[in-house]
């Protein structure tokens, strides 16, 4: 694990029950202060620090998404008393397999007031709970905090319709994490977060997370297609083989043209959405090509049209006293 960036929280523990409190008696541990920290690189420090209230992260495989979900998660729960924070992945089994082990280890014992096996969910000393979930069964609970791993193999509905309204009573916070899967829902989120309010964008690499060595991503590389490759660890948004793309004749030939300031590439757009020049629906993948700010490249790859927003959170506002 990298040592460049320390992330954590500093809890107050002013009433545990001892493990020998019984027979009605009112027995506690003394009061403390318990500090949970624990070290990340730099790239994960950007996320760990950003003030925004939702965050969408693409990453490549083995970045260490879910190590740095889990621990937004307790720190958010651990900060104050009484807070409901999910943990959702595309299957409970998954939710199970990938993050409950993780979750009982990132825990400190003096945090924990009981663990539900059965339930995947650990209780806080300040009565908080951190629960593992499938995207199925959610509707009804109100959230403080959410965090949705690997957004792309979930159903497209389930953040607009199932979980964003889960936050609107207690102004919950999100972190939705995943790696790319061609230009499906979660592209569509990452498109749509650059530009909204209280909303922060992160893309890196695998080579970037500090778990897969140069050597490790030469041999994959060497091993894997080009495009696979692109997607899984370099976080790429690619297109998927056998996706139609119908091109606008009017859009493609502006595109295309010098004189009109284009560039050689092609737009593309959803079929539900219609092309400006009122000629034809354009493809399923990318976006309306009236606003793109993205362009498919003839090998697959998209190419931004506003650097640098990508990877970055503005600046918090200064605040005064202390900072987490």
């Amino acid at each position: 694990m990298h040592s460049d960036w320390t992330a954590g929280v500093s809890v107050l523990l002013n009433r545990i029950p001892a493990a020998h409190e019984a027979g009605g008696r009112n027995r506690s541990t003394p009061e403390r202060i318990l500090h949970v920290h624990r070290n990340f690189g730099p790239e994960q420090g950007q996320v760990l620090s950003c003030d925004r209230r939702f965050i969408v992260l693409a990453a490549g495989r083995r970045w260490g998404k879910t190590t740095l979900g889990l621990y937004q998660l307790l720190c958010h729960a651990a900060r104050m008393g009484g807070q409901l924070c999910y943990y959702i992945a595309p299957t409970e089994d998954q939710a199970k397999e990938i993050a409950w082990r993780s979750l009982k280890e990132m825990v400190p014992p003096s945090l924990t007031l009981r663990t539900r096996e059965s339930d995947l969910e650990i209780e806080l000393v300040n009565h908080s709970l951190i629960k593992l979930h499938g995207p199925r069964f959610l509707r009804g609970a109100g959230l403080d905090f959410v965090v949705l791993d690997e957004f792309a193999y979930m159903p497209a509905d389930l953040w607009p319709e199932v979980v964003r309204p889960m936050l609107a009573d207690r102004e919950g916070r999100a972190l939705i994490i995943s790696t790319p899967q061609g230009f499906n829902h979660f592209y569509d989120l990452y498109q749509e977060a650059l530009s909204r309010s209280g909303w922060a964008v992160f893309h890196f690499p695998t080579a970037h997370g500090g778990y897969v060595s140069a050597n490790e991503l030469a041999l994959l590389r060497s091993s894997m297609d080009p495009r696979l490759y692109r997607q899984e660890l370099e976080a790429s948004f690619e297109l998927q083989e056998g996706r139609a793309r119908l091109q606008c004749d009017q859009c493609s030939a502006d595109s295309r043209s010098p004189a009109a300031g284009g560039h050689g590439l092609q737009r593309e757009s959803h079929v539900r959405r219609r092309c400006p020049k009122g000629r034809r629906a354009m493809s399923r993948v990318g976006r309306n090509c009236a606003s793109e700010q993205q362009y498919v490249r003839n090998d697959g790859r998209i190419s931004s049209s506003v650097p640098g927003t990508e990877g970055s959170c503005p600046p918090r506002p200064q605040r005064r006293g202390p900072e987490d």
